[in-house]
């Protein structure tokens, strides 16, 4: 058991115009579960969204799983049950630039 506690599984974040609500980096092995909230830095406001938002584990793509996400929200939500190896999350927003053409006088 000791042996278990030493070794740990390892959470990568690329997150890019994003933020973690978790900034853990080892999980135990022994660990039931990771959550975090990934919050997409310009807001959900116009448009703005996660142009990527991927989990893997062990190199296995555990997107479809693992996050609940809504288009008009600016927080994703990725809760692993159980972590069984090493995690990658990768995060990018997208700003959407709105421009109001108008007329000249």
């Amino acid at each position: 058991m000791q042996e278990l506690l030493k070794k740990k599984y390892i959470v990568t974040y690329n997150l890019t115009h994003a933020t973690s609500s978790d900034t853990t980096t080892e999980i135990p092995f022994i660990n039931e579960g990771y959550e975090t909230v990934i919050t997409n830095t310009y807001g959900a406001a116009k448009g703005n969204a996660f142009s990527t938002l991927t989990v893997t584990m062990d190199g296995v793509d555990i997107t479809s799983d693992a996050v609940r996400y809504t288009a008009d929200s600016d927080e994703a939500t990725i809760d692993i049950a159980e972590v069984t190896g090493n995690v990658v999350i990768t995060a990018v927003s997208k700003q959407v630039c709105n421009v109001t053409a108008k007329a000249n006088p």
